[in-house]
């Protein structure tokens, strides 16, 4: 009865088996958990994974064997796991009717460990994956004031073949973030501890701290599968690779952010070196007349994130809203360029008029002091209009003059429309070509002037934005072709057009800017648009495809042409969607 009874466990246990690759793994590893049973399987059940990460599978695999005439069958499902903690697990029995018996298989034990505790087997597969594959993070500085702009850049260190790879882009909470253009995203290579290894910028940052302390900047991670030689070799001689998955995260650099020493009036929260103008269009006026006065200030730092000084007007003028422009760049060492406010100044009485000094203070973080600018007076002389007594206006400031309506502005010009219409003389010697040449030709002329501007009002009052969206299809379209040509061409920029072009195309159908198109963020926005889940899961593989071709080795023509097909395809696709 008890051999009876060791017989059946043994062939229960033979039909129904559970295996791993690994025991003993590092917390970022993962490992294959495979079931085989031997026979015909039904109502295979897995067991309780809940500690793992499910990274893929089940994946079935069958095999028929014939052998002297006798037929044996088999399968197998294999998962691809993660730990998610550190700790020591058991992997229960999965369950299977095999061959008309309900069976179980046997338990599994695993050992997680923190990734440096993990023993090393330098020929072990995923050994030699992490030491030729690794991301590093440098910043341009390592102790900063607050406000003062910093350079993060991440970049992939790698020595085989790299695919089937997930990006988890940076929070990098606590800084004022933008995404730096790469100018060059193909291979490099640098000598690292005597061993060579191609190099690609996977991303860059300029960040602005917003507060003091130690702030740690997050780490860009990549989960992807490496194919990494092994001991095999094929039928003809070739090594034989393997396709091992690693998560590959840089160690979390810490900056440390100082306060700015106690702030001097007129300071708004500028760091970095700045110059500051102040300009008037012109200093002589009529009555009435009109002038910019502009404040300006360029320079290289927190741009764009301070306030402008305001100047003091004199309440003779008549003032409207200042408009604000700013022309600037994001670089390594900050955001370099122009902003400048301009206000609209309307002389409506008689006199010399001062413009006070315009002072204003920034932060330099290299001279690790306070700088005051200051802007030269401006005077502004009216020879016409009202005149002034001696205990001031005789009239009331900024009222419009008598005579006149109130003041139209068409782009720079100024334009007063009369109430008084002057008579028409007519010659009666014109008689009836006068008549034929108004309705033949003023008229006419008034209605397409009148068409004319109601078009351009209309184009006008659009958002941009609007106008985008409405266009993105057809400039999607006209990038596409660029791409096209590439093809056609053998240029290596076919990746990288194609990419700028779906870029552009989500960015003014969306409305959304560059460094807002992380894959989070992308897929929760196309979400709320309605889009098919299908569709999205293809958009997302097709930008990461693109992004890592740009310094990976690229494909054929053929592949070039199948991934601008479905480029296009997913355009119109979407298109229909929207």
């Amino acid at each position: 009865m008890v051999a009876l009874l060791l017989t059946a466990v043994w062939a229960s246990a033979q039909n129904l088996r559970a295996s791993v690759s690994n025991s003993k793994i590092g917390k970022s590893e993962q490992f294959r958990l495979v079931f085989e049973a031997d026979g015909q399987t039904r109502g295979f059940t897995p067991p309780d994974l809940s500690d793992f990460e499910v990274k893929g599978g089940p994946f079935p695999s069958e095999q028929t064997t014939i052998i002297n005439g006798r037929m044996s069958f088999s399968i197998s499902y294999t998962y691809v796991l993660q730990p998610k903690e550190v700790g020591k697990f058991t992997i229960g029995p999965a369950r299977a009717e095999v061959d008309g018996t309900s069976m179980k298989s046997n338990p599994v034990e695993i050992e997680v460990v923190k990734d440096e505790d993990r023993p090393r087997d330098p020929n072990d597969p995923y050994s030699i994956a992490t030491r030729a594959t690794f991301i590093k993070m440098t910043t341009s500085k390592s102790n900063v004031y607050v406000g003062e702009p910093v350079v993060v850049t991440y970049k992939l260190y790698y020595r085989y073949n790299i695919s089937d790879y997930q990006v988890e882009m940076p929070e990098l909470s606590g800084f004022y973030k933008s995404e730096l253009e790469v100018e060059n995203r193909r291979n490099s290579t640098e000598i690292v501890d005597g061993v060579q290894y191609n190099v690609a910028t996977l991303k860059a940052y300029m960040l602005i701290p917003q507060k003091s302390g130690d702030l740690a900047i997050d780490p860009l991670v990549m989960d992807a599968a490496i194919s990494v030689p092994t001991r095999q070799r094929d039928f003809f001689g070739r090594t034989v690779m393997r396709s091992v998955r690693v998560e590959l995260k840089p160690s979390t650099r810490v900056l440390k952010v100082r306060a700015l020493p106690p702030a001097p009036d007129g300071f708004t929260g500028a760091v970095g070196r700045f110059d500051l103008e102040l300009n008037v269009s012109d200093t002589t006026l009529e009555g009435d007349e009109g002038v910019d006065l502009k404040v300006v200030i360029n320079g290289n730092g927190n741009t764009t994130l301070f306030d402008l000084p305001e100047p003091e007007i004199p309440s003779y003028f008549e003032v409207f809203d200042p408009q604000y422009k700013e022309r600037v760049t994001p670089n390594g060492s900050g955001i370099r360029g122009e902003i400048s406010t301009t206000y609209l100044l309307i002389s409506r009485y008689k006199g010399d008029y001062k413009i006070p000094p315009l002072r204003w203070v920034y932060f330099d973080p290299e001279k690790e002091e306070y700088v005051e600018l200051v802007g030269d007076e401006k005077t502004i002389r009216v020879t016409s209009g009202t005149e002034l007594s001696e205990t001031g206006a005789s009239g009331t400031a900024g009222a419009p003059i008598a005579g006149k309506e109130p003041v139209r502005l068409l782009n720079r010009d100024i334009l007063y429309i009369k109430p008084r219409i002057g008579v028409l003389k007519i010659n009666h010697q014109m008689g009836t070509n006068w008549i034929w040449m108004l309705i033949l030709w003023v008229i006419p002329a008034f209605i397409f002037g009148w068409l004319g501007m109601r078009f351009v009002e209309k184009q006008r009052s659009t958002p941009v934005a609007d106008r985008k969206r409405k266009k993105a299809r057809k400039m999607a379209l006209k990038r596409l072709s660029e791409a096209r040509k590439a093809i056609s061409s053998g240029s290596d920029s076919f990746y990288e057009v194609l990419l700028k072009s779906i870029d552009k195309y989500l960015g003014d159908k969306l409305g959304i800017t560059r460094s807002d198109m992380n894959e989070d963020k992308l897929r929760e926005i196309l979400s709320q648009k309605k889009l098919k889940d299908e569709v999205i899961d293809e958009l997302l593989g097709v930008i990461r495809r693109c992004e890592f071709a740009r310094y990976a080795p690229t494909g054929s023509d053929e592949d070039k042409q199948q991934t601008y097909d479905q480029v296009v395809n997913l355009v119109l696709s979407m298109e229909e969607s929207f």
